[in-house]
């Protein structure tokens, strides 16, 4: 099928490119900056972020952060960064420095 409504795009599907267009369309950016800095407060953290886990792919994209800014929009392996600790250890990292 090529065109018109239920038509697939021609590139080869992006987790990255998906979420940023879900988030823009829905316009939660500003949301998620908020839950990011009430949450900063609550915890008296410096820094925050949030991160959408592709557990199949082995890899996460962060989509909000604030405090401390640190390659927001990328993608990540699992293997790596505070999101992959916390998600192979289901719990939440804290990193003292």
């Amino acid at each position: 099928m090529t065109g018109g409504i239920g038509a697939c795009p021609q590139e080869p599907f992006g987790l990255e490119a998906a979420i940023a267009d879900l988030y823009a369309e829905l316009r939660v950016a500003r949301l998620l900056q908020q839950l990011q800095e009430h949450t900063r407060c609550l915890l008296g953290a410096v820094a925050g972020s949030v991160s959408v886990v592709d557990a199949a792919q082995g890899r996460y994209v962060k989509i909000a952060e604030s405090g401390a800014p640190c390659r927001l929009g990328r993608s990540f392996s699992l293997d790596e960064g505070a999101t992959g600790r916390a998600f192979a250890n289901r719990r939440p990292v804290v990193i003292d420095d």
